[in-house]
């Protein structure tokens, strides 16, 4: 079974490390990140075959999702 690979880019791609970082691309395959990065690195790390999502000058950031709250 092969898994649906996305590129986002676009726009500010923001992770929770630091202030400064910010990512051009995010590759997700299934439900997980494999990669951040250029654009470019994540076209190659993703091979052919994944779609892309414009962010359009938005922003993507992480999310955690809690299946079991109190």
């Amino acid at each position: 079974m092969t898994q649906e690979a996305t590129i986002y880019h676009g726009g500010s791609i923001l992770g929770l490390n630091h202030a400064s970082d910010i990512d051009e691309a995010l590759l997700v395959v299934g439900q997980r990140i494999r990669g951040r990065g250029s654009l470019d690195d994540m076209r190659a790390l993703a091979r052919s075959g994944a779609s892309e999502m414009d962010l359009e000058g938005g922003y993507l950031l992480p999310g955690i999702v809690d299946s079991h709250p109190h």
